[in-house]
């Protein structure tokens, strides 16, 4: 499994984050937003899982302060992606999914992948029951 999150993992598009916004489904839990939608997978070589971090602009003003959390949050998940990407790939779908940061102060990188990993294994018993 490569640790790297590469930019066919990442989602970039506007328009596909604002259907997400739109159309996706939402979990919120320990410090995070969940908002997914599922796809059919056509091409096995498309990566199952693709992801977008977003940190409030009415939360954070300072762009910095967005950047610091972003890249902890991008740095956590792309250490413990592996959780959701094998049980994901199992499946015949691709999954969207937007982490949303809602805590109102900075914290600390080990608790964002502390709590980060436990808001995924969450996420992954409401995915795996709403199938």
């Amino acid at each position: 499994m490569n640790a790297r999150l590469l930019k066919q993992e990442r989602l970039r598009n506007n328009r596909e984050t604002e259907t997400l916004f739109l159309r996706g489904r939402s979990m919120v839990f320990s410090g995070f937003r969940f908002i997914w939608t599922t796809h059919p997978r056509e091409d096995p070589a498309f990566p199952p899982v693709r992801v977008a971090m977003l940190v409030s602009k009415r939360i954070f003003r300072k762009a910095a302060q967005r950047n610091l959390i972003k890249r902890r949050i991008r740095e956590a998940y792309r250490r413990n992606k592996i959780l959701i990407i094998s049980s994901v790939s199992r499946r015949k779908y691709c999954v969207h999914l937007i982490i949303l940061y809602t805590r109102r102060e900075i914290q600390p990188y080990s608790r964002i992948e502390k709590d980060l990993v436990a808001s995924m294994k969450h996420w992954l018993t409401v995915y795996e029951k709403n199938l």
